[in-house]
C-alpha cells in the first residue's frame, strides 16, 4: 500500500532554504551555477537571463506537463551521452596509475579495503568540477597528490553521442577533460576531443559541458561518497533525508531562485510607492513653469530686435573685414611695385658689370701686349749689364795685379835695401878685430838647454797629476748627478703620489676619472647621440671596466695588469656604430680601442677549471654580460687562475697546466709555469694607473699616502750623501784649478827659455869672412826686377784704360733703354689705373647688386607676407560671409559696428531686467520642457513598472504553483517506487513525507509482523516500525530503496554509489544488489550505475549480461597485512 499523503500546493513564496547535512548550494566550485534536473521545467538559460512568466494555466494539466518532462526531456534515448566511458589516475591518492573502463548501463568496482576503490569517485567528482571539500577526503586538491610526487593528474572520458551529443563537430563522439594537479601552483584543466587534441583549457567550457549533459558532480545523489553513503545509511535523521531529497531533485535551488524573485519584487514595490508620492509634486512644477512661460511672451519683440541688431552687426563686421581686405590687397600691389623695382635695379648693375667685365678684359688684354713688348728690352738691358758686369770684373782683376806689383816691387825694394846694407855691415865688419870667442856662446846655450828640460820634466810631472785629478773629479761628479737625480726622483715619485692621491679622490664622485682625463667627455657625447637616435644599433656600452667590480681587493692590481687598456674600451654592436664611436673618440683625444660585439650569447661553462680555482672570471662581478662576454673573448679570463703565492702557483702547475687553465698568476704580479710542464716565474708589466675596478679607493689613497711618506724618509736619509759628495766635487774642483795655474806658469818658462835660446843661436858670429861680391850681385839683380814690373806696369794701364772706354759706352746704352723703358712703365701704369678704377666701379656695383638682392629678398617676404595676409584676410572674408549668408540674408548696415554693439547691449539689459523678475525664457522653457518630459517619463514608468509586477506575480504564482506541484508528484512517485522496492523484499514500506516540517520518514513493516507477500496486511492492529529498531542491514537496504526511489526524480546520466552494503547481511546485501541490477535495466533512458563496494560479488544474482561490468582492483601493496594488536 502506498502513502499518497502530502502537503497542499503554497500559496505563496517558500522560505528560503536551510543548510542541511546534504544541502546543496546549486554552484560549482567556480561560482557558476548549475544546470538544474529534469524535474526543472525551465531551461538554465532562460533562468539566467529572465524570468520566464509561461506557466501551465492550471493544476489539471501539471501532472500531464510532469509526464511529458519524464518523458521527453528525462528520458534520452539510448545514446549514452554524459556517461564515464573511461577514469585514468595519475599520482593521485594512493595509485601511482591506474585506468579503469565503464560499461554503458552497470558498472561494479570490487576490491578490498585500502585498494583505492573511492579514489576513482574522488577523482570523477575532482575532475567534473567537484570541489574538493566535497569528497570529505581532503581540504584542498594538493593533499590528493600521491605522497612523495609533485604532480598529479585525472583524466575522466564522457560519451559524447547521438543527437544530444556536445559540439559533435568539434570534440567528436567522446569528451575527454583532464585535471592536472601541482604541488606548488594551481590545478588547470585540458578539454580534448576523441582525437586527443585540445580544445579548450577554460573551466567555463567544463561548465558548459556539464550542463548541457546534466551533470552535477557536487550533488550527492550524482556521487554518494563512502562518508556521505555511510553517514546516510546508518546515521541520517528525517530532516537529512528531507534534504537530501530536496537537493538532490533540485527544488531547493528553485525555491531559493523563487525566494530571490519575491524579495526583488517587494523592493521595487516600495520604490514604486515611493514614486507615486512624488508624482503629484512633479506635476505641481509644471504648472508653474507653464505659467511662467505665458508671462514671458511679452518680451518677444523685444528679442525680435535684438536678433534684427545682430544680423546687422554681423553684416557690419563683414563690411569692416572687406575694408581691411581691400587695404591688405592695396599693401600687396605696393610690395609688389617694389619688388618690380629692385628686380629693375638689379638688372642695371648686371648689364654694367657685364660692360665693366668687357672693359677690364680689353685692358687686361693690353696690359698682355704691353709686357710682351717691353720683354726684348728687359732681356738688352739684362744683357748689358752682365756687360758691364764682365768689364767691372776686368777692372777689379787690374787693380789686384796692381795691387799685386806693387807688393813686389815693396819686396823687391826691400831686399836690394837689405843688401845695400849688409853690404855696408860686411865692409865694416872686416875692419873691426875685436871678436866674442864662440866658444862662450856655446857654452851659455847648453845651460839654457838644461834648464828648459828640467822645466818640460816639471810640466810632464805635472800633467800627470793633472790628469788623476780631472779622473776623479769625472768620477765624483757622475757620482753627484746620480745622487742629485735619485733625490729628483724622490721629489717626482712623491709628487706622482699626490697627483694619483688627488685622482682617487676625484675617483669618489666621478668613477669615470680613472679611465683617463677625456673619458667624461666621450661618454657625454654618446649619451647625447643616445638622445638623438644617432646610434644604429644599442647604445655604446663602455668604458668596460665601469661594468666590472673586483670582490677581492687583494687581486685588483694582477687582474689590472692582465686587462689592461681592455678596461678602458668601448664596444659597439655594428660596424656604422664602430665608426661613429671611433669619430668620437677622435674628437675627444681619446687612446681607447672600440670592440664589436654580437647579441648572441657566449656558452663558456665548459671551458672553465675546476671550481676549487680561482679564475678572473670567478672573481669579478659584471653588470652587463656584454662586458662578461668581451673579456673572456679578448683575455679567456675564465681559463686565468689567481693564487696568492709562488708556492701555490707552483703547486697548480709543477707538471703541467690543468685541464682548461691557461695561465697562472700570483698577487704580485708573477706568471708561473709552462705548457710544457716544469717550474717557471715569469713577471708581468705591473699597471700603475689608478684603480678603475676597486668599489673602495679608500685603500689605494691610505696606499698612496704610505708610499709618499715613505719617500719622504729615504729622501731624508740620502741628503747627507749628496752633501758629502758635492764637497768633494768641491775639494777636487780646487785642485783642479790650482794645478791647471802651475801648468800654465811652467808653460810660460819653458817658453822664455826657448826664446833665449833662439835668440842666442842667432847672435852666433860665424867666422867665416862675408863675400861681398855676391851680395852686390843679389842687390844688381833685385834693382833689375823692379825695373821689368815697372814696364809691366804701364801695359797694365792702358788696358785698363780701354776697359773703362767700353764700359761708358755700354752704359750709355743702358742709360737709353731705361728711357725706353720708364716710357713703357708709364704706359702700364696707366693702363693698371685705369683696370683699378674698373676693378672699383665693378665692386661698386656688385654691392649695389648685394644690396638689391638683399632688398629684394625682403621686398619678396614682405610681398608673400602681404599675399598671405591678403589670402588669409580673404579666406576669412569668405567663411565669415558664408556663416552670415547661412545666419540671414544680407541687410543693410547704416551704423557703425560699435553703435550696432551698444543698442544690443541696451536691449539685453532691459531683456535682463525681465528675466531678473521671470527668470530667463530659454532657461524657463527648457525646464518646462524637461521637467514635463520628467513627469511624462516617471508616470509612464509607474505605470509599467505596475505592470511589470502584476506580470510577475502572476508568473511567480504560476511557477511556485508549478513547483508545488513538481514536489507533490516527484513525492508520489518517490513513495510509489518505495513501497515497490520493499514489496521485492517482502517487505511493507512507505514514505512520510511533511513538506512544512521539513522531514521524511520511512515506515517499515516486516513479513513476520503480519504482512504478506502482496502487502496486505493480516492483521488492522499492526503498526509500522521505527527505523531505529530495525536491524543495520534491513536499515541499510530501507535506504538503499529510498535512494533508488530518488533516483528515478533525477536527470543525471550517470549515478555513484560508494560501499552501500558496509551494514548488510548477506540476505538484504543480495536482495538490495538484485533490486538495484533490475531497476537499472527496468529504465528506459541511458543511466549508467557505478557501484563500489568491498564484498565479493559471487553470490549476486543477476551478474550475467553485457549490461554489467565488474572490476576488481588489486589488493594494496604494503608492508603489512593486518593492523598489529593494540595499535
Amino acid at each position: 500500500m502506498v502513502d499518497m499523503e502530502d502537503d497542499d500546493p503554497p500559496s505563496s513564496v517558500p522560505e528560503a532554504p536551510s543548510s542541511p547535512l546534504y544541502s546543496n548550494s546549486g554552484r560549482t566550485s567556480a561560482g557558476k551555477k548549475r544546470r538544474p534536473s529534469v524535474n526543472d521545467s525551465g531551461s538554465r538559460k532562460k533562468r539566467r537571463s529572465h524570468v520566464d512568466y509561461d506557466s501551465a494555466s492550471s493544476n489539471s494539466d501539471t501532472e500531464s506537463v510532469i509526464e511529458e518532462i519524464f518523458t521527453k526531456n528525462g528520458a534520452r534515448e539510448l545514446d549514452g551521452t554524459g556517461t564515464v566511458a573511461r577514469v585514468e589516475l595519475v599520482n593521485f591518492m594512493c595509485h601511482k596509475y591506474l585506468a579503469v573502463s565503464f560499461g554503458r548501463k552497470i558498472n561494479f568496482i570490487v576490491g578490498h579495503n585500502g585498494s583505492g576503490k573511492s579514489a576513482i569517485l574522488t577523482a570523477l567528482a575532482i575532475c567534473l568540477g567537484g570541489r574538493a571539500t566535497f569528497t570529505n577526503r581532503a581540504g584542498s586538491l594538493k593533499e590528493f597528490l600521491r605522497e612523495g610526487s609533485q604532480v598529479g593528474s585525472v583524466s575522466v572520458t564522457l560519451r559524447n553521442e547521438g543527437e544530444d551529443a556536445y559540439k559533435p563537430h568539434e570534440y567528436g563522439n567522446t569528451i575527454t577533460i583532464e585535471r592536472k594537479i601541482l604541488r606548488e601552483g594551481s590545478s588547470t584543466y585540458r578539454l580534448k576531443s576523441a582525437q586527443g587534441a585540445t580544445i579548450s583549457t577554460k573551466r567555463d567550457e567544463l561548465v558548459a559541458i556539464c550542463d548541457h549533459m546534466q551533470i552535477l558532480a557536487n550533488n550527492p545523489m550524482t556521487i554518494l561518497t563512502q562518508d556521505s553513503a555511510r553517514s546516510f545509511l546508518a546515521n541520517s535523521t528525517s530532516v537529512d533525508k528531507y534534504n537530501f531529497f530536496m537537493n538532490g531533485t533540485q527544488l531547493n535551488q528553485l525555491s531559493a531562485d523563487y525566494y530571490m524573485i519575491n524579495e526583488s519584487v517587494s523592493t521595487i514595490e516600495n520604490v514604486l510607492q515611493h514614486k507615486r508620492q512624488v508624482l503629484p509634486e512633479m506635476k505641481s512644477s509644471v504648472k508653474d513653469l507653464e505659467t511662467t512661460l505665458k508671462n514671458l511672451e511679452q518680451a518677444k519683440d523685444l528679442e525680435e530686435h535684438v536678433e534684427h541688431l545682430k544680423k546687422q552687426m554681423a553684416w557690419a563686421q563683414i563690411a569692416e573685414e572687406e575694408q581691411e581686405v581691400e587695404a591688405k590687397r592695396k599693401a600687396a600691389e605696393k610690395a609688389q611695385r617694389k619688388v618690380d623695382l629692385v628686380h629693375t635695379k638689379i638688372s642695371d648693375c648686371e648689364n654694367a658689370l657685364s660692360d665693366i667685365g668687357k672693359e677690364i678684359d680689353n685692358l687686361e688684354t693690353q696690359i698682355a701686349h704691353q709686357k710682351q713688348a717691353t720683354q726684348p728690352l728687359h732681356e738688352q738691358k739684362q744683357q748689358i749689364v752682365q756687360e758691364i758686369m764682365a768689364l767691372r770684373q776686368r777692372l777689379m782683376d787690374f787693380a789686384t795685379e796692381e795691387q799685386e806689383m806693387n807688393t813686389t816691387v815693396k819686396t823687391h825694394r826691400r831686399n836690394r835695401d837689405d843688401f845695400r846694407r849688409r853690404i855696408a855691415e860686411e865692409t865694416k865688419k872686416t875692419e873691426n878685430d875685436s871678436r866674442t870667442t864662440r866658444k862662450q856662446q856655446l857654452t851659455l846655450i847648453s845651460e839654457r838647454e838644461t834648464e828648459k828640460a828640467v822645466l818640460e820634466e816639471k810640466l810632464r810631472q805635472l800633467q800627470l797629476e793633472r790628469d788623476r785629478v780631472e779622473t776623479a773629479h769625472g768620477e765624483a761628479t757622475d757620482r753627484l748627478r746620480e745622487a742629485q737625480g735619485r733625490l729628483r726622483r724622490f721629489d717626482a715619485d712623491i709628487r706622482s703620489c699626490q697627483e694619483r692621491i688627488s685622482g682617487l679622490s676625484r675617483q669618489r664622485t666621478d668613477r669615470l676619472a680613472a679611465f683617463g682625463p677625456t673619458m667624461g667627455n666621450v661618454v657625454r657625447m654618446v649619451e647625447e647621440y643616445e638622445q638623438q637616435g644617432r646610434w644604429t644599433g644599442r647604445k655604446p656600452i663602455g668604458p668596460l671596466g665601469l661594468h666590472v667590480k673586483v670582490l677581492q681587493d687583494d687581486f685588483a692590481r694582477v687582474i689590472e695588469s692582465l686587462l689592461g687598456n681592455t678596461l678602458n674600451s668601448m664596444a659597439v654592436e655594428n660596424q656604422e656604430d664602430l665608426l661613429t664611436m671611433q669619430s668620437i673618440l677622435d674628437r675627444c683625444r681619446c687612446p681607447s680601442n672600440i670592440l664589436k660585439y654580437s647579441r648572441r650569447p657566449i656558452h663558456f661553462k665548459n671551458g672553465e677549471p675546476d671550481t676549487q680555482y680561482l679564475t678572473v672570471l670567478r672573481a669579478l662581478e659584471f653588470d652587463n654580460d656584454v662586458v662578461r662576454d668581451q673579456l673572456i673573448l679578448q683575455h679567456h679570463i675564465e681559463q686565468m687562475v689567481l693564487v696568492q703565492t709562488r708556492d701555490e702557483g707552483n703547486a697548480i702547475t709543477g707538471k703541467s697546466f690543468p685541464r682548461n687553465v691557461s695561465g697562472v698568476f700570483t698577487i704580485d704580479c708573477f706568471s708561473m709555469g709552462s705548457r710544457g710542464g716544469g717550474l717557471s716565474t715569469q713577471s708581468i708589466v705591473p699597471y700603475r694607473g689608478q684603480p678603475r675596478l676597486a668599489a673602495d679607493v679608500s685603500i689605494f689613497i691610505r696606499q698612496e699616502e704610505a708610499q709618499i711618506n715613505q719617500l719622504r724618509e729615504e729622501k731624508a736619509a740620502w741628503k747627507p750623501t749628496v752633501d758629502q759628495l758635492e764637497d768633494q766635487v768641491a775639494a777636487v774642483s780646487q785642485q783642479r784649478q790650482r794645478l791647471r795655474a802651475e801648468q800654465v806658469a811652467l808653460h810660460s818658462d819653458v817658453g822664455k827659455k826657448e826664446t833665449e835660446i833662439r835668440q842666442m843661436r842667432e847672435d852666433l858670429v860665424d867666422d867665416e869672412e862675408s863675400n861681398i861680391g855676391a851680395l852686390q850681385e843679389a842687390c844688381k839683380y833685385e834693382e833689375d826686377q823692379i825695373e821689368l814690373i815697372l814696364r809691366q806696369f804701364e801695359a797694365l794701364e792702358g788696358q785698363r784704360r780701354e776697359v773703362q772706354t767700353a764700359e761708358a759706352s755700354l752704359k750709355a746704352q743702358l742709360a737709353t733703354l731705361e728711357d725706353e723703358r720708364q716710357i713703357m712703365v708709364e704706359r702700364h701704369t696707366a693702363l693698371t689705373n685705369r683696370v683699378r678704377e674698373a676693378a672699383d666701379k665693378k665692386v661698386k656695383y656688385e654691392n649695389d647688386r648685394t644690396h638689391w638682392e638683399n632688398q629684394r629678398i625682403q621686398y619678396q617676404e614682405k610681398l608673400r607676407q602681404a599675399q598671405e595676409e591678403l589670402n588669409v584676410a580673404e579666406e576669412q572674408l569668405a567663411v565669415d560671409t558664408e556663416k552670415c549668408e547661412q545666419y540671414c540674408e544680407r541687410v543693410p548696415v547704416d551704423k557703425p559696428a560699435d553703435e550696432i554693439e551698444r543698442d544690443i547691449r541696451l536691449c539685453q539689459a532691459r531683456l535682463k531686467e525681465i528675466e531678473k523678475k521671470h527668470g530667463s525664457r530659454d532657461d524657463v522653457y527648457h525646464a518646462y520642457v524637461t521637467k514635463k518630459a520628467a513627469y511624462a517619463a516617471a508616470k509612464r514608468e509607474i505605470q509599467n513598472t505596475e505592470l511589470l509586477i502584476r506580470e510577475v506575480k502572476n508568473s511567480l504564482q504560476s511557477r511556485l504553483n508549478s513547483w508545488s506541484s513538481f514536489r507533490h508528484y516527484i513525492s508520489i512517485r518517490a513513495k510509489t517506487l518505495f513501497a515497490e522496492l520493499m514489496r521485492k523484499r517482502g517487505y511493507r514500506g512507505r514514505l512520510v513525507l511533511d513538506h512544512h516540517g521539513r522531514s521524511l520518514e520511512l515506515k517499515v513493516q516486516k513479513q513476520d509482523d503480519g504482512g504478506t507477500a502482496d502487502g496486505r496486511t493480516a492483521s488492522s492492529t499492526s503498526k509500522d516500525k521505527d527505523p531505529r529498531a530495525l536491524s543495520g542491514g534491513e536499515k541499510s537496504f530501507s535506504t538503499v530503496c529510498l535512494l533508488l526511489a530518488l533516483w528515478e526524480s533525477m536527470g543525471s546520466p550517470f549515478r555513484a554509489l560508494d560501499e552501500f552494503d558496509v551494514f548488510m547481511d548477506a540476505v538484504n546485501r543480495r536482495v538490495s544488489m538484485k533490486a538495484m541490477i533490475d531497476n537499472a535495466r527496468e529504465q528506459d533512458r541511458a543511466c549508467q550505475y557505478i557501484f563500489i563496494t568491498p564484498q565479493t560479488m559471487g553470490n549476486v544474482p543477476g551478474l550475467g549480461g553485457p549490461d554489467v561490468r565488474v572490476h576488481r582492483l588489486q589488493d594494496p601493496e604494503r608492508g603489512q597485512t593486518r593492523i598489529a594488536a593494540g595499535s
